[in-house]
């Protein structure tokens, strides 16, 4: 078998993969945090790590809604951040000066720069409702129950009727 027979053979056994091309990483400072900076691709690193001299990219956490954050200090005091803030204000130009930045996936953990957008509000719950970002409520009286709720408490209800079917709930 020749060579070219060979490569002939490999590429028609193999699969193609497309595997995403990441942009470099850049770097840039945070703006009011000398000692922070943020990439492009979302990551946060202090330059001066516990007060080692010492530079470390930092660990995120999530938020009750699922974004992430960051704890910086200065002069003592710690705040939060969201990341995907973090990364428009570095990288995204806002010349509408809009005050919401919109993932553009849909994806609240990817925030590369190349992923976020300036957006209105009205935007931002536009881009929601287009892509089923929303999680699908039902208004009660006292309240919203999921739809994974709403069948739960269907489904006990009808087991309690077909138990006692003489019972009346009201």
């Amino acid at each position: 078998m020749h060579l070219d027979e060979l490569v002939e053979e490999n590429d028609e056994e193999q699969e193609e993969e497309i595997v995403p091309i990441q942009p470099k990483e850049i770097w840039k400072p945070i703006e009011g945090f000398d000692n922070y900076m943020i990439s492009n691709q979302g990551r946060v690193k202090s330059l001066n790590f516990n007060r080692t001299g010492k530079e470390q990219v930092l660990r995120c956490h999530k938020n009750k809604d699922g974004y992430l954050m960051v704890v910086l200090y200065k002069n003592g005091k710690s705040k939060n951040f969201f990341i995907h803030r973090l990364v428009a204000q570095a990288f995204i130009e806002n010349e509408e000066d809009k005050p919401f930045i919109n993932h553009i996936d849909g994806n609240k953990m990817n925030n590369s720069a190349n992923n976020l957008e300036w957006v209105t509000q009205r935007e931002n719950i536009k881009h929601s409702y287009e892509n089923n970002l929303q999680p699908v409520q039902f208004n009660t009286y006292k309240g919203k129950f999921t739809a994974e709720q709403r069948q739960q408490i269907k489904k006990e209800y009808n087991d309690v009727l077909s138990l006692e079917p003489d019972i009346i709930i009201t």
